[in-house]
């Protein structure tokens, strides 16, 4: 079976109508509002943070449009605080230059 959550292009581990049937289930494991297609936001929200590359996760999802693909695309306050440290790491200080 090919999962259609992830534009045919990986086998689907689960049945997806089983999880739209099952509320209960849902409600044991303490998931409320749950969507199958929450697979597949994860999925392009994982995949852009493990490659950094949108273009990449574009493909992955089989979105025509870069902008249907940036919604998919979630930034932690953990990853803000990393790459603020990067920048402050890199920084070289300036040399200013005479006009001539």
């Amino acid at each position: 079976m090919v999962c259609p959550i992830f534009a045919k292009m990986v086998p689907c581990p689960a049945n997806q109508a089983r999880l739209q049937r099952d509320p209960a289930a849902c409600a044991k494991a303490g998931i409320e509002d749950f969507h199958p297609h929450d697979f597949r936001h994860t999925f392009g929200s994982r995949l852009a943070r493990a490659t950094k590359n949108i273009k990449l996760v574009q493909k992955a999802i089989d979105h025509s449009n870069i902008k249907s693909t940036l919604r998919y695309v979630s930034v932690q306050q953990e990853e803000i605080v990393e790459a603020r440290g990067r920048v402050q790491t890199a920084r070289a200080p300036l040399r200013l230059v005479a006009a001539e």
